[in-house]
């Protein structure tokens, strides 16, 4: 895999100084092992790979570009640029279709990719991500220079920027609510182009737009049928799938749940043998030390392999990497704290073990609870339609008391809402505004969803602020392994965003109805039946027993500072709660998942004071 990246001088006085600073930075990069680049007196632009089999950077008279990724769409496109050979490269593509269409062509390409181009005669740098934020691009700008990379790792180790640490990113990612501004990085002075954005930076100047907005002006299809809509899908989602397969040497993260079962049946009506790597729990695991009693999804993994036939399975218990160690090694590689970081020692486990396998691309289903598995909840039915569906005494019950019930139950004690949902300390919050932020998101003050059924797919996918899989691309350039999803092809998004909601849920009720019937006779029933819901994060308990883990996290929350005006984290309120945690065999899945979130945020602060 492969860094791009571009340096534009604005200041004549900068010159070779800055070009050497930036190139100084590149060389701690890991993907930097191989260095191509052009520059002059102006600026540079360039791309570094850990291989040498990596275009090269193509200009055409005035007109540099680098790109990385894949597009799936290629003939399509040549067709656009009436190129007729096979020979055209997808940086000259691009290129080909800038020169034709200007700025308005990047919704066009599908797949995971970003570019930049340079238009050395208007002195204009025009860079984009795709859709979906698979790749990763950042930029940094100000009156003397513009610096962009698909790396950050290149931006934090350029001595000329001065780093201080976005603090809504971290109550974000601490208390699960996005309430950061979405181009931010965990840095304030470096911004990420957020997905389906595109960049134009011309010597003082900086414009910012959305190429593609799916969800804007939403025209539902009120007259396609359930079997019409079901039949669509199975070809949509076909194609999803056979477009990114680009050699036999293809592997697929394999879980018990519809998604990625999905993406493994279908992959493999087009490889003769499909390798899949699987989580799955310790053997010598009890059940006392699962959270559910669902927890392992081994039996369901199973299933679907001996029902395919052309599978080879690879079952990893990541016997041998613990929580915090998977945690400590994602943020080296990303250089940002991971959603959650519950599932960073297995993320790490199936990555390394496809990297030692023969497969160079790893296919997986994150996407799919917001495509092909999105679940119709009467949680979000607006309460007219579900009086007269159900009734008064649901209404009643499901509609007002339920969703009340939280709040009610934190009056009485007296308890803030926020303490639920993360261990921030008290003065933190109160002095970043939590409650007022809160007001511009899709989340009440008291951290519960206000938004109908489409809304919540929109959410889900993160169309209207989206921060995308970012750290899939960084994985996937870490480990030199193309990463991609099915489940998040845009095709598919248009699609299924045009259904109405009503369609997703079968004639007595079935939820995720659309799945089922499209994968009936390619997965097992056992597996597409299934009840309830798989974790398999769900021995995280017998984990930290195993690795005496709550010892290093007393410890480390005990001795753990950062300076700044607030303690960011309630230390008092997570020890006592980690205490209760290592006594209670069978704690709630919420309340482990948050002292693991902290714990993640408290290690990636440690991390980043070697950049400030």
């Amino acid at each position: 895999m492969q860094n791009i990246w571009f340096i534009l001088n604005k200041d004549s006085l900068f010159r070779k100084e800055a070009f050497n600073s930036w190139y100084e930075s590149l060389k701690d990069d890991p993907l930097s092992k191989n260095i191509n680049y052009f520059n002059n007196d102006k600026f540079a632009i360039g791309l570094n790979s850990i291989k040498n089999s990596y275009s090269n950077i193509k200009f055409f008279n005035r007109y540099f570009i680098v790109f990385q990724g894949r597009i799936d769409n290629k003939k399509e496109l040549e067709n656009l640029v009436n190129f007729t050979s096979n020979n055209l490269s997808n940086d000259e593509l691009v290129l080909s279709l800038y020169l034709k269409f200007g700025k308005e062509f990047s919704k066009y390409i599908l797949g995971d990719w970003s570019f930049i181009i340079y238009d050395s005669k208007k002195d204009e740098a025009f860079f984009a991500r795709d859709h979906f934020g698979i790749t990763a691009l950042y930029y940094y700008n100000d009156n003397d220079i513009c610096i962009v990379s698909s790396s950050i790792k290149p931006l934090l180790n350029y001595k000329k920027i001065k780093k201080t640490i976005d603090l809504d990113k971290i109550i974000s990612i601490s208390s699960t609510i996005k309430i950061s501004n979405w181009d931010n990085s965990f840095f304030n002075e470096i911004k990420q182009v957020n997905p389906a954005y595109q960049v134009t930076i011309s010597n003082k100047n900086i414009n910012i737009e959305k190429y593609w907005e799916p969800h804007k002006n939403l025209e539902l299809n009120t007259k396609i049928s359930q079997d019409e809509a079901v039949e669509e899908l199975t070809k949509i989602f076909d194609e999803a799938v056979r477009c990114r397969i680009t050699s036999e040497n293809i592997a697929c993260e394999l879980s018990g749940g519809l998604d990625s079962s999905s993406v493994t049946s279908f992959t493999s009506k087009y490889i003769k043998t499909v390798n899949t790597f699987s989580h799955v729990p310790y053997t010598s695991f009890s059940n006392k030390d699962y959270l559910y009693d669902n927890s392992n999804e081994t039996k369901y993994i199973k299933k679907t392999v001996g029902y395919l036939g052309n599978i080879t399975p690879h079952y990893l218990d990541s016997k041998n990497i613990s929580i915090f160690d998977g945690i400590k090694k994602s943020i080296e590689i990303l250089d940002e704290p991971l959603a959650s970081g519950t599932s960073a020692y297995w993320n790490i486990d199936i990555l390394e073990n496809v990297k030692n396998s023969d497969c160079d691309t790893l296919f997986n289903g994150k996407w799919g609870n917001g495509t092909i598995s999105f679940n119709y909840n009467k949680e979000f039915i607006p309460k007219k339609e579900y009086y007269l569906k159900n009734g008064l005494y649901l209404t009643l019950r499901n509609k007002l008391i339920k969703p009340n019930y939280f709040l009610f139950k934190n009056l009485m004690k007296k308890k803030n809402s926020w303490t639920r949902y993360s261990y921030l300390s008290e003065e933190f919050v109160y002095s970043n505004n939590l409650v007022g932020k809160l007001s511009k998101t899709p989340f009440n003050s008291y951290f519960k969803l206000d938004i109908d059924n489409k809304d919540l797919q929109i959410n889900i996918l993160q169309l209207k602020n989206g921060s995308g899989l970012i750290n899939m691309a960084k994985f996937g350039q870490y480990y030199d392994i193309q990463r991609t999803d099915p489940t998040g092809d845009v095709r598919l998004i248009e699609f299924l965003l045009s259904l109405p909601s009503n369609l997703y849920i079968g004639p007595n009720g079935e939820k995720k109805y659309l799945l089922k019937k499209m994968m009936n006779g390619h997965l097992p029933n056992e597996v597409l039946y299934q009840k309830g819901k798989c974790i398999q994060n769900g021995d995280m308990i017998g984990r930290l027993h195993s690795f005496d883990e709550f010892s290093f996290i007393k410890e480390y929350i005990s001795d753990y500072h950062i300076d700044t005006q607030y303690d960011i984290f309630d230390k008092v309120r997570l020890l006592k709660d980690i205490e209760n945690l290592k006594q209670d065999r069978k704690p709630t899945q919420q309340s482990l998942r948050h002292v693991i979130r902290s714990m993640n945020v408290m290690m990636f602060l440690e991390h980043a004071k070697k950049y400030i």
